[in-house]
């Protein structure tokens, strides 16, 4: 199971971007992923018991997919909203549409009945010519230039069961991301040590 080099495919975004002239192409890639993009943890989130437990699911280990920001989940004023916050500089507007329209995708798909946003904040700039078409696809209001991503659900819908619950699939998927995180957080420890190391002996006594 390969990590993803976000900073490649943000590139990828852009240029695809500049290229096609379509500052909805985010909305676009978003439309067409499947779980599977996700490798365990979509197979995971396919699994999860209630919106909540995906939500819980997206923060605890969304950072196999990509690492380049924070993620949490909390309730406030009759909405249970996800964030993403310290999006990584390298990280551009369309690969942070991509992550807005996975999860309310992925989320009507597990809900199998109407469900939409009470709400989306993105950190993008409203796109130009106009939002429509993200109004369109996330069937809320939208706020564009916002300090972090947030998708706000309704409380009531959070915690009823989903029909494609299967608590035992959950769990493995969950322990194969678990020991996936295990090795690369290991791997990032030796390899930042190993820098310094190189660093300290570059600079002589």
């Amino acid at each position: 199971m390969a990590r993803l080099r976000n900073e490649e495919v943000s590139r990828l975004f852009e240029v695809a971007t500049r290229t096609t002239g379509d500052p909805y192409f985010g909305i676009a890639v978003g439309n067409l992923l499947q779980f599977s993009y996700l490798h365990a943890l979509g197979y995971g989130l396919m699994a999860s018991a209630t919106l909540r437990d995906f939500y819980q699911r997206v923060c605890n280990y969304y950072r196999l997919a990509s690492p380049n920001a924070d993620f949490r989940h909390f309730s406030q004023d009759g909405a249970c909203i996800l964030e993403a916050s310290n999006v990584r500089a390298s990280v551009c507007h369309e690969s942070q549409d991509v992550f807005a329209v996975l999860m309310v995708r992925y989320m009507r798909f597990l809900y199998q009945r109407e469900l939409d946003p009470l709400w989306m904040e993105l950190v993008r700039p409203c796109p130009h010519p106009d939002a429509q078409p993200f109004l369109e696809y996330f069937r809320c209001p939208v706020r564009f230039a916002a300090p972090v991503l947030r998708v706000a659900i309704e409380e009531r819908h959070m915690d009823e069961p989903l029909p494609g619950s299967n608590p035992e699939l959950a769990l493995q998927n969950d322990q194969v991301v678990i020991r996936y995180l295990a090795r690369l957080d290991k791997s990032d420890i030796v390899t930042s040590v190993r820098g310094m190391i190189i660093a300290d002996l570059s600079a002589g006594p």
